[in-house]
């Protein structure tokens, strides 16, 4: 595990001033360039495939559709992208997290909107966890939003960057912190085998439970249950509210993700593993445990994987979704564990896939950059395309709309 303390940071909010665009969006065939000089009758221009002006005969110069697959825009932030993006509700807004900076950035333009900029005052090294990623989609209010830098915490009001409040933890944070539903509450876990419940507004710690080692991934939070998985492969349940052992659950190996829950909360995936460095032959396992009992529902292997992404399961809990290191997709039935189909990508597949809205698609990434769309109930292709280098993280908008993918400082929208 190689973990290093950020030093002193300062906290400035930058208004907007138009963003952080790699590459702008390209007029479609047929469409008049951007760059065509307007007269009085306001010729039409594209971006992005919708119409940006009005025309004089719309029938001649109306922009056609923009392609599946197709780049919208893509954002470059200053340092590596750290979390998955959050998506207001209606994706009209995209937040993305470099550890040390917030960006809210215009969903369909890619615009920055405002930043939060903690400026570093002396060098440091990025936090990374040896077993696999830090990085999950944060269960929290579509208000607030938590950040932690040099062990002080920061709660951001998502509409404007402010900073609602802060604290010091007076301890070494380990993990993306996690705000519960009515944003009273924050949930952490610290490299001293801790997971730890603050009050949001006083940072007061409200309880701590020590688990048997380092916690390699994030906490769940649902149902008033914190669910965290430990290096001594071992998955606890700790009441929200008190801190007490519900359960714990031994698996094979350490885990290798955030756990998720089923949507109506009564299963728990999670998926373990064992070091690929000192053993190549080790196994990559998913588990479905009872969320209220700790006890095993079924478990499935697959080929060894360090950084494996988290499982993921559709909305009416009927197919689980979980990538391998030998670049295959499995969907399995998610009462059962038997397999339904598989789906072989070009290479690894590291990151959690992503549903689209209406669960009709599923998109995976691979270690060698590429965006798959696939259909989630037969795992037929749809589309494939090339994205940014070195993919942790895929979430899909509304149906039609895009896909967001993070890699390195970039975060990519692709259509939909």
């Amino acid at each position: 595990m190689a973990l290093s303390v950020q030093t002193l940071f300062a906290l400035m909010v930058v208004p907007a001033v138009g963003g952080a665009l790699s590459s702008g969006p390209q007029c479609n065939a047929g469409c008049i360039p951007e760059h065509t000089k307007l007269k009085d009758g306001r010729v039409h221009c594209c971006t992005g495939g919708h119409e940006s002006l009005a025309c004089p005969k719309p029938a001649h110069y109306r922009c056609g559709p923009t392609l599946p697959g197709s780049q919208l825009w893509v954002f470059e932030a200053d340092t590596a992208l750290v979390r998955d993006p959050l998506l207001s509700a209606d994706s009209s807004t995209v937040y993305v997290d470099s550890g040390d900076s917030l960006y809210a950035l215009n969903g369909s333009t890619g615009i920055t909107l405002w930043s939060v900029d903690f400026i570093k005052t002396n060098p440091t090294d990025i936090v990374e966890c040896r077993l696999g990623l830090t990085t999950s989609r944060p269960n929290l209010s579509p208000l607030y939003y938590a950040m932690n830098v040099n062990d002080e915490m920061y709660i951001i009001d998502l509409l404007t960057g402010s900073t609602i409040s802060s604290f010091l933890t007076n301890h070494v944070i380990a993990s993306v912190p996690v705000l519960s539903t009515d944003s009273k509450v924050l949930y952490a876990t610290g490299i001293d085998d801790n997971i730890l419940a603050f009050d949001t507004f006083s940072g007061d710690i409200l309880w701590t439970f020590t688990v048997g080692s380092w916690i390699p991934a994030a906490p769940l939070l649902g149902g008033g249950v914190v669910y965290v998985g430990s290096a001594d492969s071992t998955i606890y349940a700790v009441d929200a509210h008190t801190g007490i052992k519900l359960w714990a659950f031994a698996a094979a190996g350490p885990p290798l993700s955030v756990p998720v829950l089923s949507h109506n909360g009564g299963v728990l995936y999670t998926v373990t593993g064992g070091s690929c460095a000192s053993d190549s032959n080790a196994k990559s396992t998913v588990y479905a445990v009872d969320a209220h009992t700790g006890s095993q529902i079924w478990s499935v292997y697959f080929n060894c994987s360090c950084e494996l992404g988290a499982p993921v399961v559709n909305k009416d809990n009927t197919i689980v979704y979980a990538g391998g290191g030998d670049g295959v997709l499995y969907a399995v039935n998610a009462s059962t564990g038997s397999t339904i189909w598989i789906f072989g990508a070009d290479s690894a597949i590291i990151a959690t896939p992503a549903l689209g809205p209406s669960d009709r698609v599923l998109y995976i990434t691979s270690s060698n950059a590429v965006l798959y769309a696939v259909n989630a109930l037969t795992g037929a292709p749809r589309w494939s395309v090339q994205t940014v280098f070195n993919p942790k993280a895929v979430t899909s908008g509304t149906d039609n709309a895009a896909v967001y993918v993070i890699g390195g400082n970039s975060l990519q929208a692709i259509k939909a």
